[in-house]
């Protein structure tokens, strides 16, 4: 299986587009980002359980370790970049900034929060109360030291690898569909999406798979490969209490992982030194536009009856609890590694809370992030507790009334987010910190003709591809034809979901955004 995984991969690897990129020079380097394995709250498969009345699940072992694999480039013109993908749920600010101060301890003014890009694997399997953000601290019961201590550290030594190890080169692109490897979650959002626009894609999923090969320009031989996929990193259920990454990175005999095995084969094929501290091949697997897909390819059923779920609330007898999604495989492992198997083959800070434009003649603003009654549903991946229900547009007498006392939001802020009904007025609410940011980053990278687009949310399908598109256009309109967009979600912050318009109609799938 292993072999086979290998040859899979290499497949994508060896019929790629070759690029050389003049004076470009690229490093890579990891670093183990594990942390606490015994009694740390993790992460939970629905990230916001704080409306459950089942204990939150705490971390007793470790399944695979963790870690920060980094890439730094840098031009002919001496302008650096580094791309972190990092097996954690999410990226906190503080961790963003703390990662800078060591680098600039080490490194000068090389690296900048302008020039370096955090992106988690979303894992839900991680230690967890890490978040300055309150909303995201609750399910996670606060914050520990040692826990972000690990994360913030961690990161450093991958990137100081990296940078040590720049070397000029060519970079190989490559791009394909891969099929059985995710199922919308939220089918009926997406199909209020406009049907012209709907017709120009074959799935309801985004099954593009981009890879990118970095290759010495002197030797010939890849050091690096980096690689984005929709998914949702969900295949273990929320009854596992063991470390591990999302389900791109795959158990095996010898206390490795699949992708490790697969960057010790490329390390082999190269030539290369695979001692502690020898040069090593390093592999990421990057999220993309995952926010309504996942990967429980059998679709949810309800527990109790074996019956579909309703498709509109996902619930069974208008319960949530029930209605669980479920993988390929015979348990939650065996999907992990079916699903798993199938993978392997300039910063700029915004004010989404008052932002002035034009959307189709009619001047519009944002407005401060709320959650609404939805969210607190959780998904077919992991449901949410006390009954709500997906596409819930009405809301609840008694939780409008626990919604007063937290923070009661003001007309203009009911009206902002309709047809949403708000659970959490979390652009107001700030003890004992704010709740939700107001202000996210986004970031672009480019290297060679390749454009990373950095954000912080979980982008649904079809709102991922409007902005690769919008992307392509504006760089197009400024003269950068041919370039290679790929989005990186979940990178450098957290700030929940971000759906189409249309999608936005019925609330589904807790997909709220800060709008």
């Amino acid at each position: 299986m292993l072999l086979l995984s290998v040859a899979t991969v290499l497949v994508v690897l060896t019929s790629s587009t070759a690029v050389q990129a003049q004076g470009l020079e690229a490093g890579v380097g990891y670093a183990d980002i594990t942390g606490p394995a015994g009694e740390v709250p993790m992460l939970h498969p629905m990230l916001f359980r704080w409306a459950t009345p089942k204990p939150r699940k705490k971390t007793a072992g470790i399944h695979m370790r963790l870690f920060a694999r980094a890439f730094a480039f840098r031009d002919a013109e001496g302008r650096s970049a580094a791309f972190v993908n990092v097996d954690a749920g999410m990226i906190s600010p503080m961790m963003k900034l703390k990662v800078i101060e060591i680098l600039k301890s080490k490194l000068g003014s090389t690296y900048t929060e302008a020039n370096v890009l955090l992106s988690a694997t979303h894992t839900h399997s991680g230690p967890g109360v890490y978040h300055g953000y309150t909303l995201y601290a609750i399910s996670t019961l606060g914050y520990f030291a040692d826990t972000f201590n690990t994360l913030a550290n961690g990161n450093c030594p991958g990137i100081e690898l990296a940078h040590a190890s720049l070397r000029p080169t060519k970079l190989q692109f490559n791009s394909g569909q891969l099929a059985n490897s995710g199922v919308n979650r939220s089918p009926t959002s997406y199909l209020l999406n406009p049907e012209s626009e709907r017709a120009r894609y074959e799935h309801n999923t985004d099954r593009d798979m981009t890879v990118v090969k970095l290759v010495d320009a002197n030797s010939g031989k890849p050091f690096g490969m980096l690689n984005w996929f929709a998914v949702h990193p969900t295949s273990m259920n929320n009854t596992n209490l063991l470390i591990k990454r999302r389900q791109q990175r795959l158990g095996c005999p010898v206390r490795c992982t699949q992708l490790q095995a697969f960057e010790r084969f490329m390390d082999y094929q190269a030539g290369t030194n695979t001692l502690p501290g020898g040069q090593r091949f390093v592999a990421s697997f990057a999220n993309a536009n995952e926010g309504d897909v996942s990967p429980n390819t059998d679709g949810p059923r309800c527990m109790d009856t074996g019956e579909p779920c309703d498709i509109a609330t996902s619930t069974c007898g208008g319960k949530a609890k029930h209605c669980v999604a479920s993988g390929p495989g015979k348990d939650m492992l065996d999907s992990t590694r079916i699903i798993g198997l199938k993978q392997f083959g300039r910063a700029m800070y915004v004010d989404m809370s008052n932002q002035q434009l034009t959307v189709n003649g009619r001047r519009v603003r944002t407005c401060p992030p709320a959650m609404g009654f939805s969210f607190a549903a959780g998904t077919t991946d992991g449901p949410g507790g006390f009954d709500f229900t997906q596409g819930d547009t009405s809301g609840n007498p008694f939780w409008n009334l626990v919604r007063g006392i937290l923070s009661k939001p003001n007309q203009e802020q009911i009206n902002c987010h309709s047809p949403k009904p708000i659970l959490l007025n979390t652009g107001y609410m700030t003890f004992p910190t704010d709740w939700q940011p107001k202000v996210i980053e986004t970031q672009l990278l480019k290297i060679g003709p390749l454009v990373i687009v950095a954000l912080p949310g979980e982008f649904t399908t079809m709102s991922g591809r409007r902005v690769r598109e919008a992307v392509q256009k504006a760089l197009a309109d400024n003269g950068m034809t041919g370039a290679k967009v790929v989005l990186s979600g979940v990178s450098n912050l957290y700030s929940s979901y971000v759906t189409t318009f249309e999608e936005y109609q019925v609330s589904g799938d807790k997909v709220d955004v800060n709008n």
